[in-house]
């Protein structure tokens, strides 16, 4: 942990309680155990030992190593505070709670739930997933929404179905070390199972553990990043560029046919498509 931390009388952490892919919601202590880790603590966390554990999913709390070990973590450091708010689509707060870490984590997920997890009645031929600023800052980011999709428990995409991230990527890849790690390894990799293989061996450096996740989303699906102003960097990583949205569907439909069944997420960060037999 930064030294900073471990040499303070007292830790209080703000965060949002949202879903996450490898926390099940965020929150709670992994403002600090995370946002406030070295880089060997984020490498662990954020490669294939815990990435590949079957309660590592988004929205799950219960059996989930990793929100476990930023418990456990949490509680080591001393962290003794927290505040945290659930958001509504627009950004505003609509709950907050403050005091225990793990109580306030727990009864704001309870609310988080009743907002972000949409029971659908089946999966889909194409998902679009629209990604507003400022998570469209750059492919890094923006390629969580395709990974939201992909790797969710019960996946709103039929097999071999197409995934549309809606995404502007100014930065293109993006600027920081994890954003170049994350570009190097996609970029460079002819085989997309051998980089699985390889980081499942030997472990991932931050930033390549969304390599590691997309890398899963492209050898079961074809993802298309529509209207980003980094075609290259794009198709460089072994996705689809396209210009529009409009493209994006018409590429869609060439290889699904015109009957293809779309869902649209306008906020796939924040949303938890779920297959039941409860929706309408």
């Amino acid at each position: 942990m930064n030294a900073l931390l471990c040499d303070s009388d007292l830790i209080i952490a703000t965060g949002v309680v949202e879903p996450h892919q490898y926390a099940g919601y965020s929150g709670g202590g992994k403002t600090v155990v995370i946002g406030c880790g070295s880089e060997e603590t984020i490498g662990l966390t954020h490669g294939p030992r815990f990435l590949d554990h079957p309660g590592v999913r988004l929205g799950q709390i219960q059996g989930n190593t990793f929100q476990q070990f930023v418990r456990d973590a949490a509680q080591t450091i001393g962290l003794k505070f927290v505040v945290n708010v659930v958001l509504d689509g627009d950004g505003q707060a609509i709950a907050a709670q403050a005091g225990d870490p793990i109580a306030v984590h727990d009864a704001l997920i309870a609310i988080a739930r009743s907002i972000y997890e949409i029971p659908i009645a089946h999966a889909y031929d194409v998902v679009i997933a629209r990604v507003d600023p400022p998570k469209d800052v750059n492919l890094y980011q923006a390629s969580r929404a395709a990974t939201y999709v992909g790797l969710n428990a019960t996946p709103p995409i039929r097999p071999s179905g197409v995934i549309i991230v809606t995404a502007q990527c100014p930065e293109g890849a993006g600027q920081g070390r994890g954003e170049a790690r994350f570009f190097t390894a996609l970029s460079q990799a002819s085989d997309l199972q051998h980089l699985l293989a390889q980081y499942r061996r030997d472990g991932c450096q931050a930033g390549e553990q969304r390599a590691y996740m997309l890398a899963q989303v492209l050898l079961n699906y074809e993802v298309i990043v529509a209207g980003s102003e980094c075609p290259q960097v794009v198709e460089a990583c072994h996705l689809v560029a396209a210009s529009s949205l409009d493209e994006a569907i018409e590429h869609a439909r060439r290889r699904l046919g015109a009957t293809a069944q779309v869902l649209y997420l306008p906020h796939p960060m924040q949303t938890i498509p779920t297959i039941t037999h409860r929706a309408a």
